[in-house]
């Protein structure tokens, strides 16, 4: 499954798609092989999207979506640290 997410320019982009991943490696319905992914797909002057690929069993997939959106919008809104 796929799910597309825009991330603002003046967000810590790299942060968010750390918390992606592990937001991905954490839930045990999705397959590991081949692993998710989570890549920048398109740019524009305001925003990245960040496109999400992850691979589940057919009859737990709407369960792994509709979870997946929810962690991926909690992740995007963690507090950055600074470096």
């Amino acid at each position: 499954m796929s799910v597309t997410v825009p991330v603002a320019l003046d967000s810590n982009v790299e942060a968010i798609e750390s918390r992606m991943r592990a937001v991905l490696a954490q839930d045990e319905r999705t397959i590991k092989t081949p692993p998710p992914e989570v890549t920048a797909s398109r740019l524009t002057d305001k925003l990245v999207e960040l496109s999400v690929q992850v691979w589940a069993k057919a009859t737990d997939a709407e369960a792994v979506r509709a979870n997946l959106i929810r962690s991926l919008l909690a992740a995007m809104q963690m507090p950055s640290t600074s470096a």
